[in-house]
């Protein structure tokens, strides 16, 4: 079983969500980052997107002390249930800790169109200040 999920965005320590992770019993959080994927930031929502591609992507690697009810909480926030789902949970490869996680894939079929999405070449995501 997958243990760990892998945020790049508003989940991250000291963002805007990062403390949802905390009430839902976070453990540790590590600094990690993924391979095969893309960054983007999506405007005017202010907040990003990973899409399969070649880029990396940096982020934290977030262990909690019941995956299984984090993932409900975490799903229900990042939209998977709906129709159409905003994103899906993919399984990634966390590096260096060279371990499985699960990340949030944006869904393109979900309403999200691609000119709606700004290249991170960085892959590391800011908020944009308003």
């Amino acid at each position: 079983m997958i243990e760990y999920v892998f945020v790049y965005g508003t989940l991250k320590p000291a963002y805007r969500f990062h403390y949802l992770c905390q009430d839902m019993g976070l453990v540790s959080s590590q600094k990690a980052f993924i391979q095969g994927f893309n960054l983007f930031h999506i405007d005017p929502e202010n907040y990003p997107a990973i899409i399969a591609g070649s880029g990396t992507v940096y982020g934290y690697l977030l262990e909690f002390e019941d995956i299984t009810k984090a993932l409900v909480a975490l799903d229900d926030l990042e939209g998977v249930d709906k129709n159409p789902a905003h994103y899906f949970r993919e399984k990634v490869k966390a590096k260096p800790q060279n371990v499985e996680a699960w990340a949030y894939v944006i869904n393109l079929a979900g309403g999200i169109t691609m000119d709606r999405l700004e290249p991170v070449p960085s892959g590391i995501w800011q908020p944009k200040t308003l």
